[in-house]
């Protein structure tokens, strides 16, 4: 850094600018300046694809909907349900849980269920009962009701299906040829009833007072189109209880509901494939569509309240719960030169109860028509 010094004035400062002029100077004439490059020009990344929007459902309100509703003892949700809604499947759409209630997502006798609309869109909810706790009571007009209040919730109880709910089971080929079975008596009968002692391969290391299930392999169940088998139905038999293990074991029938034969199945209990937690129909993803494949203790058809096969499962994500719009598959009529196809008609509603890795059993709700195999049922 150059200093001011009194003895030499600015004598140094004047020679130090000189000089930096000098040498600026030279650098200047010695490098031509650089010529300017043209930069590429840059193209913005394309924006994204917008997400699909999912399209809210339609939820239509009866018109003759009541404005509230006393929920009686007996009622059940799809009763409830159907008294406001076109389509009941979409009660979990509208229904509002009261959080100053116990239990807000249940329903139970004696609860007032309010209609009313939040920014155009009807909601449900429980606005009054003796569990409503914090809210304004209105007395309409001075009356005197007396209603017998029941702890039991409003869903659907598995208790209503058990007999379908529990049984029968569908298992793959695989499965069934590694299962122990029965062969035999002492007496070298060729049925088998409740106090029978059997015996039974494949259960070395059975032990006493196990309890195991028996099952009848009945028949396969096929896609009616592609005759690809889908797993075997069984029908259940009754139960057995080890009284001692090894090749072969020895077993006591017990609970025996039909007669058991020679290579009917035992499976233990604890792993059967068994819910028996209550649900709520809802809707199943839309555009989801399969067919029917088995009816349940029916032959040609079955109506109301009776139990058909699907052929979609848990791996095309069917929960417990979900409703179909069945349909009658349409035929197809001759006509000179050639043959016209029906459109498909709309027979009813089935309600999914329990579900498999490849097909579920559903039960019809409501039937205008019989159903039958290889009818469509498509989410609504």
């Amino acid at each position: 850094m150059i200093k001011y010094n009194k003895d030499q004035g600015f004598t140094t400062l004047a020679l130090g600018v000189i000089l930096a002029l000098f040498i600026s100077g030279c650098a200047s004439t010695s490098e031509p300046e650089p010529m300017p490059v043209e930069e590429e020009p840059q193209t913005a990344p394309p924006a994204p694809a917008p997400a699909p929007v999912e399209e809210e459902p339609e939820i239509v309100i009866k018109p003759s909907a009541p404005e509230t509703y006393i929920v009686q003892k007996g009622d059940t949700l799809w009763d409830i349900s159907t008294k406001f809604l076109r389509d009941p499947w979409f009660w979990p759409e509208i229904w509002y849980e009261n959080p100053q209630i116990e239990n807000p997502h249940l329903i139970y006798p004696g609860d007032e269920i309010t209609l009313y609309y939040v920014g155009g869109k009807p909601r449900l909810a429980v606005n009054g009962g003796p569990r409503v706790t914090g809210l304004p009571t209105v007395k309409v007009k001075p009356q005197i009701r007396t209603e017998e209040f029941d702890d039991s919730d409003l869903s659907i109880p598995v208790q209503m299906i058990q007999n379908f709910a529990v049984r029968p089971q569908v298992l793959d080929e695989a499965t069934i040829k590694a299962s122990p079975y029965l062969f035999g008596t002492q007496e070298g009968r060729l049925a088998y009833a409740t106090g029978y002692t059997v015996y039974a391969h494949k259960m070395a290391d059975a032990k006493p007072n196990e309890r195991y299930e028996v099952y009848h392999p009945n028949k396969k169940l096929r896609d009616p189109e592609t005759g690809k088998v889908l797993g075997f139905e069984t029908i259940y038999v009754g139960s057995a209880v080890v009284k001692a293990g090894g090749d072969p074991a020895t077993l006591e029938l017990v609970d025996m509901l039909r007669e058991g034969l020679p290579g009917d199945i035992l499976l233990p209990i604890e792993k059967l494939d068994l819910d028996t937690s209550d649900f709520y129909p809802h809707a199943p993803r839309p555009g989801l569509e399969g067919k029917v494949i088995s009816l349940h203790k029916a032959l040609f058809q079955i109506g109301q309240h009776q139990v058909g096969v699907i052929d979609l499962g848990a791996k095309d994500g069917i929960e417990r719960g979900h409703i179909f719009v069945t349909y009658r598959r349409g035929s197809k009529v001759r006509e000179e030169g050639g043959y016209t196809q029906l459109p498909n008609e709309k027979s009813g509603l089935m309600m999914v109860y329990r579900v498999l890795d490849n097909v579920s059993y559903g039960l019809v709700m409501d039937s205008v028509l019989p159903l039958r195999i290889n009818d469509v049922v498509k989410a609504p």
